[in-house]
Formats: C-alpha cells, structure tokens, sequence
C-alpha cells in the first residue's frame, strides 16, 4: 500500500501549534476524521489516547507515529504534522517531537493494514526523509516530500499507481 493510498492532501498540516501531547493527538484525530470520515473526530482521538497508554508511540529523530483501529472505519486513513514546536511526547530516550504521523485503522486489520504500518515505520526512521519534510516550508510541499519518498519502495513497484 502506498503511502499516497493512505493519505490526502487535505491531511497534511505544517506548522501546527500544539501545546500538549494530549493538544497533538485531538488535532491529529481532527485531520484523520477529516469532514467526509463515517467515524467522529471524537471517536478517533479517544482511540489513540487509548492506544498511548499502551505504549509511547514516539520513535527516534524527533517523529512519532500514533496509529489505533477505529471500530466503524471501513479503511485506513493516514495524517501527518509537522509541529511549529517539539513537544514532550512521553518517549523512553526523552526526546522532543515535531513531526507526528497517524493512521487509523479498520477494527479488523488485513495483510496490507500491516505492511502500511511496516512502511510508515521505516519512512520515520529515514533521516534524510526526516530532514526534507522538516524542510518543507507548506503543507503541498510536506504532501510532496512525503509521497516522493515512497516512490520506489520495496514491495510498492507492483502497487496501482491512481
């Protein structure tokens, strides 16, 4: 699956203020649910509050990756912000984060749910990746960035292409 397949343009935000954590994950729950989502905002945020006491879902370099099942959700749908300020994000080494990525995912998970979760991991743990979108000055450029890198991935050259 690719990334583009899990994520609109409309769900990419640069810049965003966020005070908290708990201020991070609503406004990612907000971009995820989008006006067209058959699940509420509200629905989706208590997930992923839910899905944090788990387990910090913050990886290195400053990004995380908050992701839950949403019962209702008929497919995945991905979001990603890139905060104005790294905020305290609960993560083992300490580390701040200013890039943030979500995904919603149906309640019953398929073979290609994993293999987005898998993808989505090893895109956060590019460095070069990290710095281009920190690089992006807007939110088309952000989408851009983000999208190009997936291009070429392993296990995408068989995938659909729009």
């Amino acid at each position: 699956m690719l990334i583009r397949e899990l994520i609109e343009p409309e769900r990419i935000a640069c810049g965003i203020e966020a005070r908290s954590k708990k201020h991070c994950l609503e406004l990612l729950s907000l971009l995820l649910a989008g006006p067209d989502a058959p699940v509420p905002a509200e629905e989706i945020f208590a997930r992923l509050v839910e899905r944090e006491r788990l387990g910090c879902t913050s990886l290195a370099r400053g990004a995380a990756f908050p992701h839950c099942r949403v019962p209702g959700l008929p497919a995945a749908r991905g979001a990603l912000l890139r905060l104005a300020q790294p905020l305290e994000f609960d993560a083992v080494n300490g580390g701040e984060v200013d890039l943030v990525f979500g995904l919603a995912l149906p309640e019953a998970l398929e073979a290609d749910h994993y293999q987005a979760v898998d993808r989505i991991t090893a895109l956060l743990a590019d460095e070069a990746l990290l710095d281009a979108l920190r690089a992006a000055r807007d939110d088309a450029a952000l989408y851009r960035t983000l999208v190009a890198a997936d291009r070429g991935a392993p296990g995408t050259e068989n995938a659909r292409h729009g």
